[in-house]
């Protein structure tokens, strides 16, 4: 993409000119791009509202296996733990969950945050039907 070429040099203008780390340099796609009002080829934002799309869908099937599971657990605990030692070996495994969830849940709003940037200059409108904002509750 010809404007990650002007990107780069802004960016190597205002840093020093020691060199990088490969695994620090900052990968452009383009819903970064889009972002910064600049052009971009329509197929590299199709390939990556697919991209984003489907790693949405997963983090939505993670955040419902989880939370099952974490239902589950909870219930258990409920009906069937006695004790100081049962209590606080469950208390682990549910909080252990938790982060799962916690995890799948930056994922999802991850991938949202892409396609709420890809969206306006693919002309997609319904997007949000399919991915509510996920909004979390105290606990």
């Amino acid at each position: 993409m010809p404007c990650v070429t002007r990107l780069r040099k802004m960016i190597n203008a205002t840093s020093d000119n020691t060199e990088e780390d490969v695994h620090s340099i900052k990968l452009w796609m383009p819903s970064a791009i889009v972002t910064r009002s600049l052009s971009c080829d329509r197929n590299l934002l199709l390939i990556e509202w697919k991209l984003h799309r489907a790693q949405g869908h997963k983090a939505l099937h993670e955040l419902h296996q989880h939370l099952r599971l974490k239902c589950h657990l909870t219930g258990f605990k409920k009906d069937w733990i006695i004790g100081q030692c049962g209590h606080t070996r469950s208390r682990g495994i549910i909080n252990t969950v938790q982060k799962k969830i916690d995890t799948a849940a930056t994922k999802y709003r991850i991938a949202c945050a892409s396609l709420s940037a890809l969206a306006e200059p693919l002309l997609e409108i319904d997007w949000k039907a399919e991915f509510p904002v996920w909004e979390t509750t105290p606990q």
